[in-house]
């Protein structure tokens, strides 16, 4: 993903969403990412890879991690 310039490595890997409306999300969960214009780097490649049921493991510059339940 080189617009954010971030390294990803593993097999089948999803690809990253570029805005929140790339992925329906509980209504929860959208309303909290109203707030926000675009996800970060780790945002794009973390939700994706997150929802496909995947492990993640995320390094960043600035890193914060929110567990969610979606169900």
């Amino acid at each position: 993903m080189k617009t954010h310039d971030i390294s990803v490595k593993g097999n089948s890997i999803p690809a990253p969403i570029q805005a929140f409306s790339d992925h329906e999300f509980p209504e929860r969960v959208q309303n909290l990412l109203q707030e926000f214009e675009a996800p970060t780097a780790i945002q794009a490649q973390g939700w994706s890879v997150a929802l496909s049921g995947k492990d993640l493991i995320g390094i960043g510059q600035v890193c914060i991690i929110i567990a969610i339940t979606v169900w």
